[in-house]
């Protein structure tokens, strides 16, 4: 009888101790993330956002060189960029006139439009494809939000890669850029309502009352001022020109 209940209670353990291991496979087949890694290296979520952080970088590097615009069509040649104008008159003893003012949103509208033009040509599903796993993808479209001190850049893209069971669908994605694009926008909002009223604006004096958060260095090219903006100690630089008035 002894023998007859140590069996019963082996064979009891030992069906409790199969029962754990299916619910430990099962449970864990649920909990893992079912990312689809065609090299083992790199998600579809990295790669993507690889990109936009590529695209958002050269686009936020030309905006800041070029007076806000990716393709300048109105402006000064200065250390070799073709420099936006802000602000603009050809009579060298008024005012100028505002020839963008609503910055930021043109900025924005700026980046996206490069963003969405240039990353098509740096996704590459075929990553997917070509190790065959089923690719099905929907239309781009990009936003661009600028804070004072980041810039953020989202990309809906509906994409969803399948093979067998498994199945990976994304559809948002983003970059987050910690540039103070939005800081240097409002001073260089501040200095183009200066030259249109006044048609003349002191950068030491702002400093001052800006406790020095903000560098501000002008220079004169030919008739034209370009304002070079940067925060202090910061690496990151936003310019444009203004052609006005002549008082230094």
């Amino acid at each position: 009888m002894l023998k007859r209940g140590q069996i019963t209670i082996f064979v009891i353990l030992g069906i409790v101790l199969v029962v754990i291991v299916v619910l430990l496979f099962t449970l864990r087949r649920e909990i893992l993330p079912k990312n689809i890694l065609p090299t083992q290296t790199v998600s579809l979520q990295d790669h993507v956002e690889d990109c936009i952080r590529e695209s958002g970088n050269n686009a936020i590097n030309l905006v800041s060189k070029q007076g806000g615009e990716i393709n300048p069509g109105f402006y000064q040649m200065f250390q070799g960029n073709k420099v936006e104008y802000l602000c603009y008159t050809s009579n060298n003893f008024s005012s100028c006139f505002v020839r963008q003012p609503f910055l930021q949103d043109h900025i924005e509208k700026e980046i996206s439009n490069y963003v969405n033009s240039n990353i098509k040509n740096c996704i590459d599903l075929n990553l997917w494809k070509d190790n065959g796993y089923s690719v099905s993808a929907g239309n781009m479209d990009v936003r661009t939000t600028i804070g004072r001190y980041d810039t953020i850049i989202i990309l809906e893209y509906p994409v969803t890669i399948t093979k067998g069971d498994v199945t990976e669908a994304k559809s948002r994605f983003s970059y987050t850029s910690r540039v103070p694009l939005g800081r240097l926008i409002e001073v260089s909002d501040d200095i183009v309502n200066s030259e249109t009223v006044s048609g003349v604006f002191y950068p030491v004096p702002y400093m001052l009352r800006n406790k020095g958060e903000v560098e501000i260095i002008r220079f004169w090219q030919g008739d034209s001022k370009i304002y070079r903006l940067n925060l202090k100690n910061g690496n990151y630089i936003f310019q444009f020109a203004v052609r006005g008035s002549v008082i230094p």
